[in-house]
């Protein structure tokens, strides 16, 4: 995860102050990008001189001796004030239990969510082997175009589907590849902290090594008010998880 702070910096999600996060991805590797290859619009995420950046990473080791890991990031960088790009920020919307809030305790706490009762118990396991979770209902404040968008899922989902104003635009897919190759929440790796959804083991885990993005080179118009959630739709009956 890659986040910015600065004493103007302020999240677009629930419009909090101070800490924005602007990059997240599991080991399926997948791209967020502020600006679209090929696009007319020109954006960028904006960095001021009071502005710092913080990465957290979290390494999983499946060998059983010591190795060294070196972690590089390259960013590509406009010089200046850059006045004809757009400000381009990431919105996350997410599927999950006051008890593990992984973007923020703001997004749990605020928005509209009219679906009714979850699928999973106070523990995330689920009530049936086959279901759908939705995110809160959130709202534009502002005029934006949406320039790409995408999911991040956990072992056992089959896709990601974003909506604006209740109409998918982005059906975000996710790939299995072989055990290690890809993301599972846990992994082999984490046996003591896993919580699975079957009478199996961690290695019958099918792993998650790609998922699907969308991209809008003229952008997705948004207006204010305009209300955006995601579903996640889940087959654990093909898909341990």
């Amino acid at each position: 995860m890659l986040f910015n702070s600065g004493p103007q910096v302020r999240e677009s999600t629930c419009n909090q102050p101070l800490v924005e996060n602007i990059f997240m991805a599991g080991t399926e590797k997948t791209p967020i990008n502020f600006t679209v290859q090929d696009s007319g619009i020109k954006s960028g995420y904006k960095i001021r001189s009071s502005d710092s950046l913080i990465a957290i990473t979290d390494l999983q080791n499946f060998a059983d001796k010591e190795k060294y890991v070196w972690h590089t990031v390259t960013y590509d960088l406009v010089d200046g004030n850059a006045t004809d790009h757009l400000s381009s920020h990431t919105v996350w919307l997410t599927i999950g239990t006051l008890e593990n809030p992984s973007i923020g305790l703001c997004h749990y706490l605020t928005g509209e969510f009219p679906w009714g009762n979850s699928n999973l118990t106070s523990k995330d396991l689920p009530k049936v082997k086959r279901f759908s979770e939705h995110s809160k209902i959130w709202r534009a404040d502002k005029p934006a175009q949406v320039l790409a968008a995408g999911g991040h899922m956990h072992a056992g989902a089959t896709n990601l589907q974003i909506f604006k104003n209740s109409e998918v635009f982005c059906d975000s897919i996710a790939t299995y590849g072989t055990a290690n190759s890809g993301h599972a929440h846990g992994g082999m790796g984490m046996k003591k902290r896993q919580v699975k959804a079957g009478n199996y083991t961690n290695s019958d885990v099918s792993f998650i090594e790609n998922i699907s993005m969308c991209e809008f080179p003229k952008g997705v118009p948004l207006a204010v008010n305009d209300a955006m959630h995601i579903q996640t739709n889940y087959d654990m009956e093909l898909h341990k998880g």
